[in-house]
């Protein structure tokens, strides 16, 4: 006779967040999309090594990755989002994974381990450029959580606006439209530039420059364009009929 099973013991936060990493590789498109990523990288280190006439050290080649890499790594959790309500499988996950808010976390989870693994890429191609260049490090550990800060911010952008919408080409679009509707707002007059300042995404750009960051807007933009749409789609998402 078998021993009894526990129906409550439900799957570890860890586990779900592999089932969805996973999700991020199992579609053509998606592993296409991960691999011009990583192309974009190689590329942007490429030249600034071979063609630039400024010397590149390793944190600028760093710096250089990683923006490369902002281009088209949102699509990601973009997709990993969207992908239960186009692909048709929202009622397999929460049959299997009731808490929906769990599903939202594991989700979550994903895009952190998509952040490591694309910064030790970058880490990695930036120790090679560095190498070949001949010029040494010029990077602070302060200076590198400032550009992770900035990638994680930008994955969480897309994934704001996916959890929100629900529709993968709707949030792949407006993911690249509204910094520049925000920006062509915010040149309308010295006047509105100084209220949309604090909303503004591109705010987070200067965490990849030597400007001096100024916190409270980048702070005030994550609250508009992170926290408010990811609270948002988990409202929604709870409310949504999956059938």
């Amino acid at each position: 006779m078998s021993a009894p099973t526990d129906r409550s013991v439900r799957p570890a936060l860890t586990r779900l967040g592999r089932v969805e990493a996973r999700k991020m590789i199992d579609t053509r498109a998606a592993l296409w999309l991960l691999i011009l990523t990583a192309l974009s990288a190689v590329a942007a280190v490429l030249v600034g090594v071979l063609f630039d006439d400024a010397s590149r050290d390793f944190g600028e080649t760093f710096v250089d990755a990683m923006l490369a890499v902002s281009v088209l790594l949102p699509i990601v959790p973009i997709l990993l989002v969207t992908g239960e309500w186009s692909q048709r499988t929202a009622l397999g996950t929460f049959a299997l994974v009731p808490i929906r808010e769990r599903v939202m976390a594991a989700k979550l989870l994903a895009l952190v381990a998509l952040l490591a693994a694309v910064t030790l890429l970058c880490l990695g191609l930036a120790a090679l450029g560095a190498a070949i260049s001949g010029d040494g490090l010029g990077f602070s550990g302060a200076e590198a959580g400032d550009v992770i800060l900035f990638e994680l911010l930008t994955l969480l952008f897309g994934f704001g606006i996916a959890a929100v919408l629900m529709n993968s080409p709707a949030a792949i679009v407006l993911n690249f439209v509204v910094p520049i509707v925000v920006g062509a707002i915010a040149a309308i007059s010295a006047g509105v530039e100084s209220v949309v300042s604090w909303v503004d995404p591109s705010a987070w750009s200067a965490l990849t420059d030597s400007t001096a960051a100024e916190w409270d807007k980048i702070a005030t933009a994550a609250l508009a364009w992170v926290v408010l749409p990811i609270a948002a789609g988990l409202v929604r998402l709870r409310r949504r009929d999956i059938a």
